[in-house]
């Protein structure tokens, strides 16, 4: 927890509830039997977490899959509203891990452990997106490939219904 933090944490047998007022914190969670945890109502997936809630808005940064979630949050609101969920980018990355360390070695020291995972997961991420976007173009193809042969089709009975009308009406 960073300086200027305020949280406030509910916690019964079942459930650990961390609700993050304002500020940063990191979240490790070392215990694999670790009851339910929840941030500011939504469930951490993830054993090391970076949050961040200023005014309202939350953000919720996985460091095994490098996902930043971003959640709209006001006090009316009963639950927050996820508003984005996507892969942080490098510059993004940057910026928001540089307010959870003081200490410029020990950040330097993250950014190089962080570089390989983020660098593995960035051409795993990319990979299946690759596929995703040669599905969609297959798959593009494939319904313009039916368009085409149903107007192929119509065309072809057309010319057959022209065929057949032209002979019934001249050839008598």
């Amino acid at each position: 927890m960073l300086e200027g933090t305020i949280l406030k944490i509910k916690t019964n047998e079942k459930k650990h509830n961390l609700e993050v007022i304002e500020g940063r914190i990191s979240v490790i969670t070392q215990n694999k039997s670790l009851k339910l945890l929840t941030i500011n109502d939504k469930t951490a997936d993830g054993d090391k977490l970076l949050v961040s809630r200023f005014l309202g808005d939350l953000k919720i940064l996985n460091l095994g899959d490098f996902i930043l979630k971003e959640y709209g949050v006001e006090p009316a609101m009963s639950k927050p509203d996820l508003i984005r969920s996507e892969f942080i980018n490098k510059s993004d990355f940057i910026s928001f891990t540089r307010h959870y360390f003081q200490d410029t070695k020990l950040y330097n020291r993250f950014l190089a452990a962080q570089a390989p995972l983020w660098k593995s997961e960035f051409l795993r991420q990319n990979n299946s997106q690759t596929k995703v976007l040669q599905r969609s173009i297959a798959s593009e193809k494939e319904k313009t490939k039916r368009e085409a042969s149903i107007r192929a089709h119509e065309a072809a009975q057309l010319k057959k219904l022209r065929e057949t009308f032209f002979y019934r009406t001249f050839s008598r």
